[in-house]
């Protein structure tokens, strides 16, 4: 098993489109997380140097831990974000990766913040593959570290989702495996209708809630089940609200 820790400056452009532009700690900590999920180096002012996590400090670091693919394992790990006196501290991007065959192919990204090296606040799960079913988690962690209160599921086929300009269809990590995701994929009116559409048009993806079971989906039981007129959904919508950019 090898470890990597990329450290390199590219002077090209970087993700945003403007030639040279680094982001200072400050920039990157108002970026969304769909825009953070595609920073790297060469996009970054200050990047964390040397192998040693433990004297990272004000700065960002990209760490990922790479092996052979395996079809009945995970390929390796990855972690994106910002570190303070060596621990993580800010926003940041992290996965698994599965293989099929010898080939990496499918995996789970997590998304939310850190405080001094604890998960705290609203976090993101979200499960891709090459085909097939998709899903997403969301939910809060509280001071200590640990899930807590009322989380949120999303399922959805990936021929479900919107194709990008190139063809490919989207994924819930494409828009940040957040609250923007969340909210994109969600009727606020209606999260539990088949055929409506989020405010920007997306499909509506929630199936429910971990108070109670699946209102719509593979899963759903055969009496109909509606959160959007119940304390738990409107609790949640608020939470999600609070946190949105």
């Amino acid at each position: 098993m090898k470890i990597f820790i990329i450290l390199l400056f590219f002077f090209v452009s970087n993700v945003f489109g403007d030639e040279n532009k680094k982001l200072s700690n400050t920039e990157i900590k108002k970026l969304p997380p769909s825009k953070s999920i595609i920073l790297e180096e060469k996009d970054v002012l200050t990047v964390c140097k040397g192998d040693d996590v433990s004297k990272w400090d004000n700065c960002w670091g990209k760490i990922v831990v790479d092996h052979p693919c395996d079809p009945e394992k995970w390929c390796g790990t990855w972690s994106k974000g910002l570190y303070y006196n060596g621990k993580k501290h800010g926003f940041f991007h992290e996965g698994i990766w599965n293989g099929r065959s010898t080939r990496r192919s499918d995996g789970i990204d997590y998304a939310g913040n850190y405080s001094n090296g604890i998960k705290v606040g609203l976090h993101g799960s979200c499960y891709y593959a090459q085909a097939g079913r998709t899903n997403f988690q969301i939910g809060n962690y509280n001071q200590e570290g640990k899930p807590e209160g009322i989380w949120a599921s999303y399922t959805g086929w990936y021929d479900h989702f919107p194709q990008n300009e190139d063809g490919w269809y989207e994924t819930f990590r494409d828009s940040g495996c957040n609250v923007e995701t969340a909210l994109l994929y969600l009727n606020k009116g209606e999260p539990c209708g088949y055929n409506n559409k989020s405010f920007k048009g997306y499909p509506n993806m929630f199936t429910g809630l971990s108070t109670g079971e699946a209102c719509r989906g593979a899963y759903a039981p055969d009496e109909e089940i509606n959160y959007k007129n119940t304390k738990e959904y409107k609790q949640w919508l608020k939470m999600l609200e609070m946190h949105e950019k």
